[in-house]
């Protein structure tokens, strides 16, 4: 349930973005992107509190190995649950926090995990490796059914359009004024993929609790600057016998 709750406020703000207002030009990276480019900063930043929100609630379990592996166990559900809704945007917010640096140096966490978890994560990794730009993930998205929703993970577009923004110009100077169609036709049909993905709807029932907790999700997230502090609290550094970190 937590996963369908979680598409369903990702839908609602993936729908909300106007491709050929936002993110032309690079709207989203200027000084008033939040004028030009509002929804898709919403996006990035409810991706990062998705993030944020699945290190925090494993970190907080401190005290208690048992419930620190449950709890990574359990994002771990809810990540390929998301991955199996095609929820990919959320679901590479997830995998992207079990990568954190302070939740994979929980050595004694992870390799208590049950095998059916451990094949999971290693499933859900594999496709949402960012190794030959998203390779794994392209493919998926790519043949995902017309007539199925999705919401695909927004980073590929957005690196896509600031590529073929920064290799060429709009505009080509020669003897007179051109137009570079070309450039205009790869960024038209990236628009294009961005607005197919609006138009199915997840026919999930919205349960208004989970969906205001999502909606401010950040609020119940440690604070960055505090992870490695809090990684440290649930598993000391390991020294070896003249005192060196072996970490």
């Amino acid at each position: 349930e937590i996963a369908r709750q979680i598409t369903l406020y990702d839908q609602y703000l993936y729908r909300e973005i106007r491709p050929t207002k936002e993110c032309i030009f690079q709207n989203w990276t200027k000084k008033d992107k939040n004028v030009k480019a509002p929804n898709v900063i919403k996006h990035i930043h409810q991706f990062c509190a998705i993030s944020n929100y699945a290190v925090s609630e494993i970190l907080r379990q401190y005290k208690d190995l048992e419930k620190r592996i449950s709890c990574l166990n359990r994002f771990i559900q809810v990540g390929y649950e998301l991955y199996k809704l095609q929820n990919y945007n959320s679901a590479m917010a997830i995998v992207s926090g079990l990568q954190n640096s302070s939740v994979r140096r929980l050595r004694n966490t992870w390799s208590n995990l049950p095998s059916q978890a451990w094949d999971m994560y290693e499933e859900i990794e594999k496709v949402f490796a960012c190794d030959q730009n998203f390779n794994e993930l392209r493919k998926k998205i790519v043949n995902v059914d017309p007539l199925a929703p999705c919401i695909p993970y927004l980073g590929i577009y957005l690196s896509d359009l600031t590529f073929i923004d920064n290799e060429s110009n709009h505009i080509i100077e020669n003897d007179i004024e051109l137009v570079n169609f070309v450039k205009m036709r790869y960024i038209y049909n990236i628009f294009k993929q961005i607005e197919g993905f609006q138009r199915i709807s997840y026919n999930f029932t919205r349960i208004d609790k989970l969906q205001e907790y999502f909606s401010n999700i950040k609020e119940y997230s440690i604070d960055e600057s505090e992870f490695y502090h809090s990684s440290l609290r649930c598993e000391e550094r390991k020294k070896s016998n003249n005192q060196r970190v072996i970490e």
